[in-house]
């Protein structure tokens, strides 16, 4: 065997045959060669109380997932068989019950003496991981506008998936809970800082319920205290990541900032060991720690977690490459997988996840970010059949540059789903008091913590079903994304819709009116046929109902002595009912819009007012259909005549001209010019508007007091103010003497003079 090392080669050869081991040269000479390996064990020791602590709400969950209970897997592994594998010389990482196994850190010159011991099954090496986050992203800062009402920067992101309708109907379906609550979900990262604002809510109802650092040992899952203030160590930001996607399931910080499931309950889990080197610039990615990955799973598991979000993958190194050499001359790297490895059962972490879907627990999982590699580029364990591998679009729903493409190794559809991950607004988690949510990253690391937060508000409204159930409702609902006609390699099944599976009937309607300027229309009666009543819209415009009889329906909204007919094509859905509108384009009589003018109106027996845009637009809008009364108005502009149009289901458009009422602009400054100052004439000349008059030539003139002829000039305007400017020079006879002078302007037959002074 000859192993190959990053930053130092050190070739080790050995006799299958003898099992002896010789060094036979090495670059670090000095220092013994140790690997990650993979310790699996012969049988377990029958004493039930090594079994360990598994939660009553993780028995709970196996019981609804079959899972057949007492299981010889939470078994410990026998103490004698780690103190025999230390003797030889290996340094013990992590156990991994389930399967009776065990990551060591062996020299290699003993690695085939381990695998020779009685109680030894077999040995396997130890991969290494790499965080799930876009290469190329960068952070950027932008302002932006508040809107979706609580949820601020992250309403539009979020309602790609119906995420904030889901929590509005669980809000009707559960009065007073949070969404989410009472479920339990792990994360794994590299690290969480619990200090932004938006995190405040966690600490109030100690929603953290257990934290681990897989690195370090202990329960910080943070920066380590002796660096959190050196913005030089390399250690230092490790915990952003994993805080930015904690933020997308539990920020809560309205009007500003929303994640997907803020009201359930967490696991952190630091499992990553990473650092940038703040001289290179570059992300460091250390060898091994796959096995962390796998023990955070057991830990989890064990204290009843229902969903398990990971934005981690493992499939390619960055450091320590180690290549092994075998007798038959072909090589295998120690670190690398092949694509045929991801196969769902080959990496110890897609083991690890097939043992927690055998015991109930859901698993998200990111897709990956190696498109660059083609077919079946995602990483374990989004190869796990059971596993939601989720994959990145944009807002506008296309496939981004960088998400993984299917299939797993043996055929499985990769990935499942898609979610936003193109420029994902973000809290500025190094400014913990900051309200500007306006930091952007991308990757699939940001894609998977919104599917995350729908299958928790699916736990939350069926809290009896199973993790493959879950799974089923949220693939049953995806929708297709533009171009995409079946579910494929790339897109999976498509988008989630967290709205529709959480929807528990499937006959039943979620629908939202909005009123005139977007407010919700509160009251109004829903009604089928002429005698069914479906019910009422709430304070918010909603109402949910089931729809009877066969689709497509229709159903009216009643309010007073008004009605609106709405069709429903299928259920389970979401209907929108949105105002209708009437479009106004206000200009002057040569087309020029009048901006910002103010359109007075009467519909649905009320008067209200709205401002037009720059551009001379204004929309009235009406949720019933009907007939609508207006008038423009702007100071300096003649109140246009009582017009009578139609909202209607299209948008109509009407035109309106106004007639200014305003005086020519016409001025002449300064009236002293002083030559030592370099002072010049400015002449500033606007006509009123003309409804028959497009072009107007406008001639001006400057005469000495005498009469004398000193400049002219001639242009054209359509009405718009213009700037005429005098340097002080005379028509080929140089600079204009000191004295008195007269500015005159003639425009359509109509004169204009001023008056002015030139001294030294």
């Amino acid at each position: 065997m000859r192993a190959v090392l990053s930053g130092g080669v050190c070739i080790v050869s050995f006799s299958a045959a003898r099992g002896e081991v010789k060094r036979v040269s090495s670059s670090d000479s000095g220092s013994p060669v140790s690997i990650a390996v993979w310790v699996y064990f012969c049988d377990k020791s029958p004493d039930r109380h090594s079994a360990g602590i598994v939660s009553p709400r993780a028995h709970a969950r196996r019981r609804v997932a079959g899972f057949p209970e007492p299981d010889l897997t939470d078994y410990a592994i026998t103490p004698a068989y780690l103190r025999g594998v230390e003797a030889a010389g290996g340094k013990l990482r992590r156990c991994f019950k389930w399967e009776n196994a065990a990551s060591f850190e062996l020299p290699v010159a003993v690695v085939q003496q381990v695998k020779l011991l009685p109680f030894v099954k077999k040995t396997e090496r130890v991969g290494n991981y790499r965080r799930k986050s876009a290469a190329f992203a960068a952070k950027r800062c932008a302002r932006m506008m508040l809107n979706g009402g609580m949820y601020g920067t992250s309403f539009e992101q979020l309602s790609m998936l119906s995420l904030p309708q889901a929590h509005e109907y669980m809000r009707h379906l559960h009065p007073g809970e949070e969404p989410a609550k009472g479920v339990r979900i792990a994360l794994f990262d590299s690290g969480f800082r619990l200090d932004h604002r938006c995190f405040r809510h966690l600490h109030t109802r100690n929603a953290i319920k257990g934290m681990r650092d897989f690195i370090d040992r202990d329960s910080s899952v943070s920066d380590p205290d002796s660096v959190a203030d050196s913005f030089a160590h390399p250690l230092t930001g490790n915990d952003v990541h994993g805080t930015e996607v904690l933020s997308l399931i539990a920020a809560c910080d309205p009007p500003h900032y929303c994640g997907g499931a803020w009201g359930a309950d967490f696991l952190l889990a630091r499992t990553e060991d990473t650092y940038f080197d703040s001289l290179t610039g570059l992300e460091h990615e250390l060898h091994t720690e796959e096995d962390n990955w796998a023990a955070a799973v057991v830990w989890a598991e064990s204290l009843g977690v229902d969903i398990i979000s990971s934005s981690l993958g493992y499939r390619r190194d960055f450091q320590d490459t180690i290549v092994l050499e075998r007798e038959n001359g072909i090589f295998d790297t120690v670190v690398d997988y092949r694509k045929s490895d991801l196969d769902g059962r080959t990496t110890i972490v897609s083991r690890a996840a097939r043992g927690a879907i055998e015991r109930g627990v859901l698993i998200v999982n990111a897709a990956g970010n190696e498109q660059y590699e083609g077919d079946t580029s995602l990483s374990a364990p989004a190869d796990v059949e059971g596993v939601i591998a989720v994959g990145s679009i944009n807002g506008g729903g296309a496939l981004s540059p960088f998400s993984s493409l299917g299939p797993s190794a043996d055929g499985s559809l990769k990935p499942d789903v898609v979610a936003p991950g193109q420029q994902i607004q973000l809290p500025d988690i190094l400014n913990p008091g900051s309200t500007g949510y306006t930091y952007t990253n991308s990757g699939t690391s940001f894609s998977t913590p919104f599917v995350t937060g729908a299958c928790a508000l699916i736990r939350q409204a069926f809290p009896l079903i199973t993790a493959q159930e879950v799974r089923e409702k949220v693939y049953r609902h995806c929708r297709f994304l533009p171009g995409q006609t079946t579910a494929d390699t790339r897109y999976g099944r498509g988008l989630p819709d967290a709205l529709r599976s959480c929807m528990q009937w499937d006959d039943e309607v979620f629908l939202s009116a909005t009123d005139t300027g977007g407010k919700p229309l509160a009251g109004a009666a829903i009604r089928y046929g002429s005698e069914n009543m479906l019910g009422f819209t709430s304070e918010e415009g909603t109402a949910i109902f089931r729809l009877p009889g066969e689709k497509p329906a229709g159903i009216a909204i009643v309010r007073g002595e008004r009605m609106r007919s709405v069709t429903i094509d299928s259920t389970p859905c979401r209907k929108e009912v949105v105002p209708c509108s009437l479009l106004v384009a206000v200009s002057t009589g040569s087309g020029r819009p009048i901006p910002f003018v103010t359109i007075w109106y009467r519909s649905d027996a009320v008067e209200r007012s709205t401002v037009g845009d720059s551009l001379g637009k204004v929309v009235i809008t009406g949720f019933f259909p009907g007939p609508v009364i207006f008038t423009a108005a702007k100071p300096g502009y003649i109140r246009s005549d009582t017009i009578h149009a139609d909202l209607g289901e299209q948008r109509g458009t009407q035109s309106l001209c106004l007639r200014a009422t305003r005086r020519p602009l016409f001025e002449v400054y300064p009236t002293v010019i002083r030559r030592n100052r370099g002072d010049r004439l400015i002449v500033r000349y606007a006509h009123e508007d003309d409804v028959t008059t497009v072009e107007r030539r406008v001639h001006a003139s400057i005469r000495s007091i005498n009469g004398t002829l000193v400049w002219k000039r001639e242009i054209t305007t359509d009405g718009t103010p213009v700037t005429l400017r005098w340097e002080g020079d005379c028509a080929g006879e140089g600079r204009a003497a000191t004295g008195t002078y007269f500015l005159m302007l003639l425009c359509e037959g109509k004169r204009y003079r001023s008056k002015f002074i030139i001294a030294e």
